[in-house]
């Protein structure tokens, strides 16, 4: 059965998040795990990672080791993760 958009929600909760809602469940998501799944449904070759050791603000603060996390699952999912660090530079490949 196809989902029509009034049934399928998706929320952004900022740094806190993403909920998922379908009637009357929901799922909350981490919103770097987010991205990472939404990347690869979207076919993207490799994925970047941001935001991480970020300082701690009012409104950030890093779940314990997320680029870990977030590369361990990349590569569960076999999604090319690239790490970069300050100066690191990703040299992307025209499309033809």
């Amino acid at each position: 059965m196809a989902l029509s958009a009034e049934e399928l929600t998706i929320r952004y909760l900022g740094w806190a998040g993403v909920e998922l809602r379908y009637g009357a469940n929901a799922v909350f998501i981490d919103p770097q795990l987010f991205a990472l799944h939404s990347a690869r449904l979207l076919g993207a070759q490799t994925v970047v990672p941001i935001h991480f050791g970020r300082a701690p603000s009012q409104t950030y603060i890093d779940t314990d080791a997320p680029e870990r996390r977030f590369v361990d699952e990349a590569r569960r999912l076999g999604q090319a993760v690239r790490v970069l660090r300050a100066g690191d530079e990703l040299k992307l490949a025209a499309i033809a």
